[in-house]
């Protein structure tokens, strides 16, 4: 992928970094803090296009997962639909059920009537006949034969009316086991009924369940991938800010190479002080006419803090010229009040003099030279002030060494470089 070509040119602009602090481990990086805080940010991103990946990955396994629980709530569905097919066939199959019924209760009903009809016709013409018993029946036959007739006769009338009777009742019971039938028939339908529509509820949140899920970690998904193609151009953007970190750390370097060589072949020359450079000893004073230290280098107890440099301060000094202890490339020239790797500095100026030495000025009112300028000793570098964390005008001067490598100092607090006590250096 472009993504992950353009890592592998990240990676190698920082191996060639290194490469260049490898190679110039006799001199003194340019900017190097800056350098370290874009390959502190690179990586950074870096790793968070790593995390970005392993969410999407993890996001694209998760939508898979979902996929395969939408694939078995689908069969879940297909389930439902059954159960919802085969209750709605048990409803239609009991509401015919229950309409045949309806049809034989009506037909059992017109015999019923029919037949109790019959048996009013028989009682009314018992009625009409008198109440005659058997018996009289039986003796006012005229002889044997009228008395057989009579007695089957008799016989005949009797099965009549029992049957008839029987009949009746069979068929009220048998309407009133219909009518019975038919009632369990409208239980159950309804039952069927409830289920059905409990089914088909359960089919709903299911599909959207399923819908939600997905929608969710397809946006996710959209949202990862928006921040990693923003976080890729922000990676390129910083590479190409640490190539050209690298390109005037290369710059300056050759810069303070040839300043040194110069100053090399033309002698201690170059400047107010004799010597210039601190390997003999000496550096030009930085606040020339003003020689009063208010405060020295090392513990002071109010408040109780470790004191990293001299301050040089007195009456009249404000606005009066610093000039450079000591030749060497200007390699920061800010105003640092509150934040930065010299914040509480106010105006500062850093000079690079060889052997990993800075020297820093603070506190100044103005600056006189910028990042990239070459300066020799005794040339002015600013104005004597009151900036950032001070409590009065003064200069406040310090030596550090191992520059830019972090240093956690007496105070618990890290900086570029170790400071060091500037005093043997200014030879006092």
């Amino acid at each position: 992928m472009a993504w992950k070509r353009f890592l592998k040119t990240a990676a190698a602009a920082v191996l060639s970094l290194s490469v260049v602090f490898s190679a110039s481990a006799g001199a003194l990086p340019v900017k190097a803090d800056s350098m370290s805080s874009l390959q502190q940010k690179q990586a950074s991103l870096q790793q968070q296009q790593k995390q970005y990946d392993a969410q999407i990955a993890q996001l694209k396994n998760d939508k898979a997962k979902q996929q395969q629980y939408k694939d078995t709530l689908d069969a879940q569905i297909k389930g439902l639909q059954e159960l919802i097919d085969n209750d709605q066939s048990q409803i239609d199959s009991l509401n015919a059920d229950i309409l045949r019924n309806q049809k034989a209760i009506a037909s059992k009903q017109a015999e019923v009537k029919a037949d109790f009809d019959q048996l009013k016709q028989r009682v009314y013409a018992l009625y009409l006949t008198g109440e005659a018993s058997d018996l009289e029946i039986i003796l006012n036959a005229r002889n044997i034969m009228d008395l057989a007739d009579k007695a089957e006769f008799l016989q005949v009338i009797a099965k009549h009316d029992n049957d008839l009777m029987k009949k009746v009742q069979n068929d009220i019971d048998s309407i009133q086991a219909q009518q019975t039938q038919i009632e369990n028939d409208r239980k159950a339908a309804t039952a069927h009924q409830t289920s059905l529509d409990s089914n088909r509820q359960a089919l709903a949140a299911k599909s959207d369940e399923v819908q939600k899920v997905i929608a969710s970690l397809a946006a996710s998904q959209s949202q990862t991938e928006t921040k990693k193609a923003q976080g890729e151009k922000e990676l390129q953007a910083t590479t190409q800010e640490l190539n050209q970190a690298i390109a005037d750390y290369q710059a300056l370097q050759k810069k303070l190479q040839e300043q040194q060589q110069q100053q090399n072949g033309g002698g201690n020359g170059g400047g107010s002080g004799g010597g210039v450079t601190p390997h003999n000893g000496q550096f030009v004073w930085p606040v020339p006419g003003f020689m009063n230290i208010t405060s020295g280098y090392g513990w002071r107890d109010d408040p109780r803090e470790f004191h990293y440099g001299i301050d040089i301060a007195s009456s009249g000094i404000y606005g009066k010229k610093i000039v450079a202890a000591a030749s060497g490339v200007v390699v920061r020239s800010d105003d640092e009040e509150d934040s930065g790797p010299f914040g509480g500095y106010g105006e500062v100026v850093v000079i690079a003099i060889g052997g990993n030495m800075v020297l820093v000025c603070g506190h100044m009112s103005q600056r006189a030279v910028s990042y990239g300028d070459s300066v020799s000793a005794g040339d002015t570098i600013g104005y004597v002030g009151n900036s950032g964390n001070s409590s009065g005008a003064h200069l406040h001067f310090e030596v550090r060494k191992n520059y830019p490598t972090p240093f956690t100092n007496l105070n618990g607090t890290t900086t570029n470089g170790q400071a060091i006590d500037p005093r043997p250096y200014l030879g006092i």
